[in-house]
This record gives C-alpha cells, sequence and structure tokens, in this order.
C-alpha cells in the first residue's frame, strides 16, 4: 500500500485541467480537524461521541477518512496542449487515490510548459520521432 508523506506531490484532476500540491504533513485523524476548518470549507457538521464527523442536518457520518496538509504547487493547468497522453490516460482512474510516480516526470513537464506558455506541439513531436 502507498502512503503519502511530507514532500510528495498530488495530482488532483478536475475537469478538463488539474491542480498539483505538495505534501506538508503525515495524514491525521478527522478527530484533530479544527471545527473553524469546516466552519471555513462551509461543512455544517459536527463530532459525534464517537469523534465521527456527521452531517447536522441528517446526523449521516461524512467518511473524509483523514485529511493532510497541502500547499498548491501549480493550480488549473489545462490538460489539453500541457499533458502527454500517459498522464491524461492516468488522470481518468476512478479510484479516490493512485500512485502515478511513474509519471513524475511528466507532471513536472506539464507544469514547466504552462509556467512557459509552452503548449506540447503534437506535429513537432510526432516529426522529432520519426527521425
Amino acid at each position: 500500500m502507498f502512503e503519502f508523506k511530507a514532500g510528495d506531490f498530488v495530482v488532483v484532476p478536475l475537469w478538463g485541467k488539474f491542480s498539483v500540491y505538495k505534501i506538508l504533513g503525515q495524514a491525521e485523524s478527522l478527530t484533530s480537524l479544527p471545527e473553524e476548518v469546516l466552519r471555513a470549507a462551509k461543512i455544517d457538521a459536527y463530532f459525534d461521541k464517537d469523534g465521527l464527523l456527521s452531517e447536522k442536518e441528517t446526523n449521516k457520518e461524512i467518511d473524509l477518512g483523514f485529511f493532510i496538509k497541502v500547499e498548491p504547487v501549480k493550480l488549473k493547468i489545462p490538460r489539453d496542449g500541457y499533458c502527454s497522453s500517459a498522464l491524461i490516460s492516468r488522470m481518468k482512474i476512478r479510484n479516490t487515490t493512485a500512485n502515478i510516480s511513474d509519471l513524475e516526470n511528466d507532471v513536472f513537464e506539464a507544469i514547466k510548459r504552462y509556467q512557459e506558455h509552452n503548449p506540447i506541439d503534437f506535429h513537432d513531436e510526432a516529426c522529432k520521432a520519426i527521425k
């Protein structure tokens, strides 16, 4: 099983885009989540007598599992034009989390291309590959 650790990077797929965050600490239990964080996130919830997070209106348990403090590296990078096909494909995984460390270079290349406003030119890439 893969576990996050401080210094790791996380790719968060969004509709047509993705964001990258750097993990700052270790995973923490929801019971250590300050209630002001819940209010800031506009989650109308409370910790019940067992320490579980529950919705106030329905009393249904909210299963977030854990939380990890992160800092944004780059937000809302368009997938189209900046991501390799392997990275685009991997971001379609339906799991909550997946280890994509084999695509680390692809992630950082996408960030670099986006920062430099240098989208992938597939025609140019294909010509280089053929030579």
